[in-house]
């Protein structure tokens, strides 16, 4: 999973844009104004060379405003028309017009569009103009056209030129100061948006791990749900632990997965089910570790908690298997139920470093419903057995029962034209219109019942087969439940005769009465012609077969 760079928090700040900018908007706006200065110097000045001066500049400023040039041109053309403009000043009125003006501007911008050096050398070359100005006007070379009485005043010039060189100096130290503070907290700025940019990425990196982390725990949670289902549709112990073995490699792309039982000694984990073509030879082997003490499912099975081995340091020696050679990282994680240690599941992988902490929960998980699967599936393969044993007990006993009382009782009746009749014999069961329907009880036959149609009715269907077969259980119960009252009646008849010549005896304590009521009651009991009854301790007793 991949995402985009991240925009940047706040847009990074140049102050080479901010003064490219400034430029722009300064230069569009001296060409605006420029327009209304050139208009009125054609309606008020006369003279030729103003007016070609003027218009000059004016197309220079239209030219670097309009056309795409490089910073440096268009912001030292600008600055150029400044510096023009206040020689034309002095050249119309001296030192005491619009030149002072022209010149300070010139000194500013410079130092604006550029660095405190360009502004102290703009001051200077401006300052040297002036200068030569003031020698060219007092020397008589040159006589400003606008000139009055004060230009030609020296005081007048000396005033002109320091307050030009204080506002120089003014805007020098102003501008480097300003620059200064401006740049430092330009780079303070810059560093707090670098740093948080780091910090923002650092957060979206963890962002970005921790949405895998949770990508790779949501795959595999569904690869344990769908192992689970597995687990919980299997009953027989072998197919399930083949099942589950296969499952897991499959769901989760593992190298190889076994899974070991203890044996009933708990001495040894031997292998019972894998998912690889080596783990299948290992099968065939008989594989089997020695419980805490043969490699890292020895110690699982032993220690009775998970274990992670690398391919590295001591954990190598794990890795020592023929049959398994691609092994660069193994997890074996318990089988317990109810706290005892019934087996594990081990799992190999061909990466390095493959498996991490989530990844032992999520696996332990699965190991702990498979442990619970493989205790279930033992107890109702036990519960089956027992099951069977004791419904073959019943049918044996069922069997005993009925075959001694039906030596004692063999009823049979019929049905026919002259009404129900006890009936000896077989009945004959031949011809599809004759109907033969065991009476099953616990198993066993105890009866069976034969119907017989005319030949002019219809063969039996299976509707009524089944129904002559659901009569048929029907008869099976109550003849048991009949039997059953005829047993209870008996045993209560005898506990009452055995009760009441009991009570008869403990009437009396003479021993010869005791004797004589003996007697008496035994016969009356068996209806005997004759009971005996005495006391001979020498004699050996005889006792009456059964």
């Amino acid at each position: 999973m991949t995402m985009n760079a991240p925009e940047p928090l706040v847009p990074t700040f140049s102050l080479q844009t901010w003064r490219e900018n400034f430029l722009r908007m300064l230069l569009r706006g001296t060409s605006l104004f420029g327009l209304f200065a050139l208009t009125a110097v054609y309606f008020f000045y006369e003279e030729t060379a103003f007016l070609a001066v003027f218009s000059m500049a004016y197309i220079i400023l239209l030219a670097v405003t309009f056309m795409r040039m490089p910073y440096w041109v268009r912001a030292w053309t600008f600055i150029f028309i400044m510096y023009l403009l206040g020689v034309s000043g002095l050249v119309e009125t001296g030192v005491s017009g619009s030149a002072r003006m022209f010149f300070v501007a010139f000194v500013v911008i410079a130092g604006m569009f550029f660095s405190t050096r360009t502004t102290i050398l703009a001051a200077g070359f401006s300052l040297v103009t002036i200068l030569i100005a003031l020698w060219l006007n007092f020397s008589g070379i040159y006589i400003p056209v606008r000139a009055t009485p004060l230009t030609e005043n020296v005081g007048t010039w000396i005033i002109a030129i320091a307050s030009i060189s204080l506002l120089d100096a003014v805007m020098i130290l102003g501008l480097s100061l300003l620059q200064n503070g401006f740049e430092r907290a330009q780079k303070e700025a810059q560093t707090s948006l670098t740093t948080l940019e780091r910090e923002r990425a650092q957060l979206e990196q963890r962002v970005e791990e921790r949405t895998r982390e949770i990508v790779e725990k949501t795959r595999q949670l569904e690869a344990a749900s769908k192992v689970a289902r597995k687990i919980a549709e299997i009953r027989d112990l072998q197919a399930l632990l083949n099942n589950v073995a296969f499952s897991i490699a499959d769901q989760f792309n593992f190298y190889h997965v076994g899974i070991f039982l203890l044996d009933d000694k708990e001495q040894f984990a031997a292998l019972q089910a894998a998912s690889s073509e080596g783990g299948k030879k290992m099968l065939e082997m008989g594989h089997r570790l020695a419980v805490g003490q043969t490699g890292i499912v020895g110690y699982v099975t032993g220690q009775a908690r998970a274990r992670v081995a690398l391919d590295t340091g001591a954990d190598a020696v794990f890795f020592d298997n023929p049959h398994l050679p691609l092994t660069h990282s193994e997890m074996a994680l318990p089988l317990i139920v109810r706290g005892r240690v019934i087996g594990a599941l081990d799992i190999q992988s061909e990466k390095i470093d493959a498996f991490s902490e989530g990844d032992i929960d999520v696996m332990q998980t699965v190991a702990d419903q498979l442990a619970i699967a493989v205790e279930n599936t033992r107890l109702f393969t036990e519960s089956e057995a027992v099951i069977s044993q004791f419904e073959a007990i019943t049918a044996l006993q069922t069997h005993d029962v009925w075959a001694n009382y039906t030596k004692r009782h063999t009823p049979a009746y019929q049905f026919s034209a002259f009404g129900v009749r006890p009936m000896r014999g077989t009945a004959q069961n031949e011809g599809p219109r004759s109907l033969r329907i065991p009476i099953d009880l616990r198993g066993q036959e105890i009866g069976v019942i034969h119907l017989r149609r005319k030949e002019t009715s219809p063969v039996w269907s299976n509707r009524e087969r089944d129904i002559a077969q659901e009569i048929a259980s029907q008869v099976a119960l109550a003849l048991d439940t009949s039997r059953l009252l005829e047993e209870t009646q008996k045993n209560a008849a005898r506990d009452q005769m055995i009760a009441n010549v009991s009570n008869k005896m403990r009437e009396t304590l003479d021993m010869e009465t005791v004797l004589q009521t003996a007697a008496d009651e035994l016969r009356n009991a068996f209806g005997l012609t004759e009971a005996e009854v005495r006391l001979n301790p020498s004699a050996p007793s005889d006792r009456a077969a059964p």
